[in-house]
């Protein structure tokens, strides 16, 4: 019987997040933190582009 391999990965942000915190920077610490960790964070730029 083969052994089923699980790829499954869990990252926790740990935040302090209440009704009065800001979405946006919210986001920018996690893409931050996301790419301090090697991961490629596309369409940010794009939306960037977008507000201008």
């Amino acid at each position: 019987m083969e052994k089923k391999q699980d790829d499954a990965r869990q990252l926790m942000f740990l935040e302090p997040v209440s009704k009065d915190t800001d979405i946006e920077q919210l986001v920018e610490r996690l893409i931050t933190k996301l790419e301090s960790l090697g991961f490629n964070i596309i369409g940010k730029d794009k939306e960037q582009g977008d507000e201008n």
